[in-house]
């Protein structure tokens, strides 16, 4: 009887040890899933609340720009938080938790092409997403003061905390041509996709949050007028390119290239066009009919056009002595276009030396170009050394001056939120031996947009190039970086 108690009193020991260690063994098991050991991925857990949005929205806006013939860039750099989620004592970390919000939206039209790009977990480059430009939209606290709305117009004036603001707009077909003044500044435009007061109202909108419009759309181009007889033709296109506005409404600015025929009663036609900041004049020869459409296309594409082979130069006028050399004349080359027709083209060049030691200091302009300058050895007769020089000059339009920049600030002047430059840069490279140079002016601007960052532009002989800067710094100083960016631009 004492044996049988003794064994039940170390069974019900036992029985209790294992309890005991069972219940450990539990509490072990509810630990670790506490601590996010072995979590499934799916489950809820605080790290589900870490995501990668990286949004890099630049902008750059410049002011528009119409012409009817009847009269009418970024430096952002986004710093990412590392977030980790600690749990006792266990620590959990994802290589992605990392969180970049960007919330400040730049203005419209901004040159998104800072070339930008994250780096997903991978490694590869991800191109990033602009952002929708921000609501057009009035302050809550403007109050409209006046207001004046007939079919086809209409005009308002508000008066907001910062400024008060007029706006005035017309309908024009499917659109509505719409310009806005505050106390520092006007724009002028297009708008679609709204009419009437809301047209006014827009507007308005727009002249508080944009100093300008950048137009970096796909531009569309549809005729506006055509005439055609057996000895002459006009061509003129309507071409516009828009910017989004956000809300369904867009804004864009119009532009009109041309082209006019004659013939020349030989069986050619005496062209002359424009396209954008291109213009020329052309002899087509080998086309039956009056080639106004062929003609506005080279000066829309003018670098599909090239004259090579000697030029046929004509004088002018000459003069030459022991101290100088002058010399003008009209220069014709020929360019094979399409299926038998061929583009002559007539230029005027002057050509002008000076002796400076050894060599003789020469400059050659063509017309509508900007000079060359460069040293020749001098010829036995002066107006020799003006004929080669002239002969030189001819064979450097296909010529890029990229192998050497320097840039000299002429003027630079700054306000509360805007700055702008005036520079003179000499271009250089070596052709055929001889160091050819070429002076031309480049304006720098820069205005600060609604979320502090500073559009600007650099513009010279009718190229521009946009950008973006942080308002960190002061407007001067932004003109300062603004002016390398724009000479390192210039060069190779």
């Amino acid at each position: 009887m004492k044996k049988i108690g003794l064994a039940l009193v170390a069974g019900l020991a036992l029985g209790l040890v294992g309890c005991l260690a069972s219940d450990d063994d539990e509490k072990d098991s509810k630990d670790t899933v506490d601590s996010g050991v072995g979590r499934d991925d799916k489950s809820p857990s605080k790290q589900d609340d870490v995501s990668d949005d990286t949004t890099d929205d630049t902008s750059d806006d410049t002011d528009d720009n119409s012409d009817d013939p009847s009269g009418n860039t970024d430096d952002t750099t986004d710093e990412p938080s590392d977030d980790s989620t600690t749990d006792e004592d266990t620590t959990d970390t994802t290589d992605d938790a990392v969180t970049d919000d960007t919330d400040d939206q730049g203005p419209v039209g901004a040159d998104a092409g800072s070339g930008k790009a994250t780096e997903d977990d991978g490694g590869s480059t991800v191109p990033n997403e602009p952002s929708p430009p921000p609501p057009l939209e009035l302050p809550a606290e403007c109050t409209q003061s006046s207001a004046s709305v007939m079919p086809t117009s209409c005009t308002t004036q508000y008066s907001c905390p910062a400024a008060s603001v007029y706006g005035s707009c017309t309908e024009n077909g499917d659109h509505w041509n719409c310009s806005c003044q505050d106390s520092t500044h006007t724009l002028s435009t297009s708008l679609a996709g709204v009419t009437g007061i809301e047209a006014c109202e827009a507007i308005s909108a727009a002249c508080l949050m944009y100093e300008s419009l950048t137009y970096d759309g796909d531009t569309e181009c549809t005729p506006y007028s055509q005439s055609t007889t057996t000895t002459a033709c006009d061509d003129t296109l309507e071409c516009r390119t828009s910017v989004d506005l956000g809300g369904g409404i867009s804004a864009s600015t119009t532009e009109y290239n041309a082209s006019s025929c004659t013939s020349d009663g030989a069986g050619g036609w005496n062209c002359s066009c424009s396209f954008g900041a291109v213009s020329a004049t052309y002899l087509l020869n080998g086309s039956d009919t009056a080639p106004c459409e062929l003609s506005l296309s080279l000066c829309e594409s003018p670098d599909d056009l090239t004259f090579e082979g000697d030029e046929a130069c004509q004088t002018l006028t000459s003069s030459a002595s022991e101290l100088r050399c002058d010399i003008s004349q009209k220069c014709t080359s020929v360019a094979d276009v399409s299926d038998g027709i061929t583009a002559t083209r007539s230029l005027n060049r002057s050509t002008s030396c000076l002796p400076d030691g050894d060599t003789w200091d020469c400059q050659c302009q063509n017309t509508g170009a900007l000079p060359y300058s460069f040293a020749v050895a001098p010829e036995t007769a002066p107006l020799d050394t003006c004929l080669v020089a002239s002969s030189f000059c001819g064979t450097l339009e296909n010529v890029t001056l990229d192998e050497s920049v320097s840039c000299e600030t002429l003027s630079q002047t700054a306000s509360a939120a805007s700055c702008e430059a005036r520079l003179n840069c000499q271009l250089g490279r070596e052709v055929e031996g001889v160091l050819v140079s070429r002076d031309q002016t480049m304006s720098t601007v820069c205005a600060q947009g609604t979320d502090s960052s500073y559009e600007c532009q650099c513009v010279t002989n009718g190229e521009s190039m946009d950008f973006v800067l942080d308002g960190e710094a002061t407007p001067f100083e932004t003109c300062s970086a603004a002016v390398e960016r724009c000479e390192d631009w210039l060069g190779p």
